[in-house]
């Protein structure tokens, strides 16, 4: 199983599919599901102007940026729904936020100056990350709400 399906199987775990989120996650967790598809469709989307420009580092970076800016919008939102429900492991998971974040300006920096060679590894790793942290981090708490251990 490559990263890609990775991504679209543990997308759809989280977007309940494959049963519901407890009474603290339902209407967050419809969002999510469209949230995650957003994010899902704009790495799509760097999938392919890098195998039909991979040349073309500022478009490449502009994708990159508009991925970090909607994905640190979901962070909040789903940072700020852990914190209601008390989630246990919720400043993990903001640490977790906050290293990608990190992590996915300086690389599109480093693309946008030409530092980093562009090819098929550079949307990989960005998938592999988005779907790791989907099947790991966003499952657990998507399964701690199911269990409604929000309530203590």
């Amino acid at each position: 199983m490559n990263a890609y399906s990775d991504l679209r199987r543990s997308e759809s775990d989280i977007s309940g599919e494959h049963g519901g989120a407890g009474e603290h996650g339902k209407s967050s967790d419809r969002r999510w599901a469209g949230e995650h598809g957003v994010l899902a469709k704009l790495i799509a989307a760097l999938d392919e102007m890098i195998s039909g420009h991979p040349n073309d580092h500022i478009q490449i970076a502009a994708l990159l940026r508009d991925l970090v800016a909607k994905s640190l919008a979901h962070f909040r939102e789903e940072e700020a729904v852990m914190l209601r429900c008390q989630y246990p492991k919720a400043h993990p998971h903001h640490v977790e936020h906050q290293n990608l974040i990190i992590s996915m300006h300086e690389y599109t920096n480093a693309i946008a100056t030409g530092h980093i060679l562009v090819n098929a590894e550079t949307a990989n790793h960005v998938r592999h990350w988005f779907a790791s942290h989907l099947k790991h981090h966003d499952h657990k708490f998507a399964f701690w709400l199911e269990t409604d251990n929000s309530d203590g």
